[in-house]
């Protein structure tokens, strides 16, 4: 019997960038969801996003050809300790966005992505990721509380345009015996 082709992670490509699941990218509540849309339509996240400090990973079905789940935006950079206003730097990887489509929401796709991205960064030798999430999307915050991320800072307030949100920066932090 022959097996399903599973989910798997590739780069994006600047052809990416025309394909109809990601010009109207929907993935999460109020002005987050359009301005990811337009992170995707505009092709930021193939821009501005590109090895070595940065990349943005598509989670493709069909062994990562086929229809586009979702994408993580990933950034490795030195990041305060223990909050932003901190001299002391940690080299850590920031999830910079995650979203799955709201159709393949509830399939355990942003979980699958979170735990590989921790993976990834405990492979790299980092010590920490650390995302912000929206405070209204309190599906996602269950998701990473359960997966160890702590809050880590004050709420921080983003702008795009006329929207703003209320965002948590959460982490999770490697000890030397989980690395």
């Amino acid at each position: 019997m022959p097996s399903t082709p599973i989910p798997r992670f590739r780069p994006m490509r600047e052809e990416d960038t025309s394909r109809p699941e990601l010009v109207d990218f929907r993935c999460g509540p109020g002005p987050w969801d359009e301005e990811v849309a337009r992170f995707m339509r505009e092709g930021r996240a193939w821009k501005a996003h590109r090895p070595p400090k940065s990349q943005t990973l598509l989670l493709c079905a069909d062994d990562g050809e086929g229809e586009i789940l979702g994408f993580v935006t990933l950034v490795a950079r030195q990041i305060g300790y223990p909050a932003y206003r901190s001299t002391e730097r940690i080299p850590a990887l920031l999830i910079d966005y995650l979203g799955v489509r709201s159709q393949h929401q509830g399939q355990q796709y942003g979980r699958r992505m979170l735990a590989d991205m921790v993976a990834t960064a405990k492979h790299m030798g980092l010590k920490a990721v650390f995302l912000f999430v929206d405070v209204r999307n309190t599906k996602a915050i269950g998701i990473y509380e359960r997966m160890g991320f702590r809050a880590f800072s004050d709420e921080h307030v983003f702008s795009e345009g006329t929207n703003s949100y209320r965002a948590l920066v959460l982490t999770l932090q490697f000890d030397q015996s989980t690395m």
